[in-house]
């Protein structure tokens, strides 16, 4: 069957292919004019389009063509061919919210096999199993077939950082202020690749204007400048020429000094051949993993120990809200007044990781509320072109009104964490995943913005702190949504110091046991915090140990107790990441909310590395089974006396009946 696609491919035949894939015959508008290009529509289906040019312009070219149809068609795959190449191209929906357009574009050479394209095209196939295929489920399948190039890039950086990291501990550099270098570098070299300025501007200064023995000076004198705000006046007394084509950037993220050591010689070729890497593929989600792995030696060995997955993030984020939404925008698809409705609940959602390290969470809980945003306006300027209130002469508004359109702004995200440098990481992540957020509605509505220099008035509050001793009011802003998700940290019954025993009794009071592992401190912190904000919900990823045996009760009683219900779970699974040297914890997933549900999400697995299996049940217990709530308590007698019908036989020490 695959051997019949891609000679359908190979001959251009796109009608028949996408008919063999069980794609629906197009709607209207079947055909479309950009910058001297025809594209026609050759199959749909949910809302998704498929178009074909029958000419391959340059990638610049594409892009703009794209743009231009993103107007009328905004969920849609584009296949450009001149007969001997083709360009499949895919405008990434967040998942990794590249703006580099060779990975945004399949290139295929006609009659040359092309094994990731027979995949892709198997991945496209609409079976009769798939009937209810939704669009946002559409959209999921078709992003993960055509955003599979990260995983590679991901762990390939991980491994540039590390060694850099490696080089800066040999020569003395204290691990905070290391942190913060690297963190400097990643900044400058994604913006680099990234549209935030001049294209290799921080390149082709490090190589055209640093020696491997004035280097460190170099970079000193380079971060002064781009946190000078004179950056951006072109011919300011006292900036160098040599920084034309950079930013001022502000947001305190250079504004320290760092006292870098003497480095070794191949210090400064390992920074160009870090630049040489394309910064534009990697996902902020990872980027706090890259930093995870410079806290110790073991960890840079194992080079990924605390990487968490976007799609184990996920696991906790989806349920707790982002289903919810993409059936929204799925209802609402044909209906401004319900887009516009949705749109204004958007702007009222506020998230809080109290455990956020450097960030992962906060990264792509932001990440896919700007994407799902995205799409959100696309459609609802879809319907107005459709109804002719968009015309030519609009056009200058509609792409300066872009940026006004967003109401999922950082300010709408808080963290909070202990450690003073995942703090700094996950702040400066966030700005990078806003960037690429913005290039994304850049590329699909022709908007254009660069939020430099860094507003101080809409970043993530990322507080540094004990989470079990602050008061969570104080950081997260007032909102209609509140939800709070993260993955706190798990330590066992006889592994608390001192403190964390402390910690404990302040947050659960006269409930509290010795039983109770850490991160059932963050429970109780959020149910009591959101006793105040009704509609307010919490999930967190746990050690399995706290859905088993004695500290059940401890933790879950008070919580039903006080109203709150188990609304969505994850039955143990191995937490495990992508990286070399991957840990493998052995997890679950509890999320909570208040009020009546008829049905809850109950996740299984087959065993603890399978996919998990999802479930519709009436309850879902403290057990994370689909049965009523009941509590097994210890007892220090037995419910029945067995004594009196046995006799202790000392011969072999064995029970025997009495006759």
């Amino acid at each position: 069957m695959t051997d019949q696609l891609m000679q359908l491919v190979d001959v251009d035949n796109f009608d028949q292919l996408f008919r063999k894939l069980g794609w629906l015959k197009p709607d209207a508008p079947r055909e479309f004019e950009a910058h001297g290009a025809q594209l026609d529509k050759v199959a749909t289906y949910r809302g998704m389009a498929v178009w074909v040019c029958y000419q391959l312009p340059t990638r610049p070219e594409q892009r703009l063509i794209d743009a231009e149809l993103a107007k009328v068609s905004a969920e849609r795959l584009v296949i450009f061919t001149d007969g001997g190449s083709q360009d499949w191209r895919w405008p990434r929906h967040a998942k990794l919210g590249s703006v580099n357009a060779k990975l945004m574009a399949h290139r295929h050479e006609i009659g040359t096999p092309d094994p990731d394209l027979r995949d892709r095209l198997e991945a496209m196939k609409i079976g009769i199993d798939d009937e209810f295929l939704s669009l946002p489920a559409l959209v999921e399948r078709m992003r993960q077939v055509f955003d599979r190039e990260s995983e590679t890039a991901s762990s390939k950086s991980a491994r540039l950082m590390g060694r850099l990291y490696e080089d800066l501990a040999k020569a003395g550099m204290e691990t905070s202020q290391a942190t913060q270098l690297l963190g400097r570098l990643l900044f400058l070299w994604f913006g680099d690749d990234t549209n935030m300025w001049t294209k290799d501007a921080f390149h082709n200064w490090l190589a055209e204007h640093t020696t491997p023995e004035n280097l460190t000076d170099k970079l000193s004198e380079l971060f002064d400048a781009v946190n000078n705000p004179a950056l951006d006046r072109a011919g300011t007394p006292g900036v160098s020429g040599e920084f034309v084509g950079l930013r001022y950037i502000n947001g305190g993220l250079f504004s320290n000094k760092l006292d870098i050591p003497a480095v070794p010689v191949k210090f400064r070729q390992e920074l160009l051949d870090a630049s040489g890497f394309d910064w534009s593929v990697i996902s902020p989600a990872i980027f706090g993993s890259m930093f995870q792995t410079v806290k110790d030696s073991k960890a840079r060995r194992e080079m990924g120990e605390h990487y968490t997955t976007e799609a184990n993030i996920l696991k906790t984020l989806r349920p707790l809200f982002l289903d919810d939404l993409e059936r929204k925008l799925e209802d609402s698809w044909d209906n401004k007044a319900e887009l516009t409705k949705l749109h204004n609940r958007l702007a009222g959602i506020r998230l809080l990781d109290p455990a956020c390290g450097c960030g992962n969470f906060l990264i792509v809980a932001y990440k896919e509320l700007r994407a799902l945003e995205l799409r959100l306006i696309a459609r609802r300027r879809e319907l107005d072109w459709h109804d002719g209130i968009y015309k030519q002469e609009h056009q200058p508004r509609l792409q300066a009104d872009g940026m006004e359109d967003t109401v999922v702004r950082m300010s709408n995200f808080a963290g909070i964490e202990i450690e003073e440098w995942p703090a700094a990481i996950a702040s400066t992540a966030m700005l990078l995943v806003d960037h690429l957020a913005n290039q994304h509605m850049a590329d699909l509505l022709g908007t254009s913005m660069v939020r430099l220099p860094i507003d101080d008035f809409n970043r993530a509050n990322i507080h540094i702190g004990n989470a079990l001793r602050t008061d969570w009011a104080d950081i997260v802003p007032e909102g209609n949504e509140i939800y709070c998700a993260g993955n706190p940290p798990f330590i066992g019954q006889y592994l608390k110091a001192a403190d964390q025993k402390e910690d404990l009794q302040i947050v659960w009071g006269k409930d509290y046991t010795g039983y109770l592992d850490y991160v059932t401190g963050w429970y109780k912190k959020a149910a009591d915090y959101l006793e105040d904000h009704p509609g307010g919900k919490f999930a967190f990823v746990s050690t399995n140990s706290i859905a088993q045996g004695q500290p059940v009760p401890a933790l879950f009683r008070p919580l039903f107790n006080a109203g709150w219900h188990i609304s969505f779970a994850h039955q143990s699974f191995q937490w495990a990441s992508e990286a070399p040297g991957m840990a493998h914890v052995h997890c679950v997933i509890i999320g909570f909310e208040k009020g009546n549900q008829s049905l809850r999400k109950l996740f299984t697995y087959a065993d603890i590395k399978a996919e998990p299996e999802e479930h519709l049940v009436k309850n879902i217990n403290p057990y994370l089974v689909a049965a009523p709530d009941l509590f097994v308590d210890k007892r220090m007698k037995p419910l029945a006396d067995f004594t009196a019908c046995c006799s202790w036989i000392t011969a072999d020490r064995r029970w025997a009946p009495n006759r």
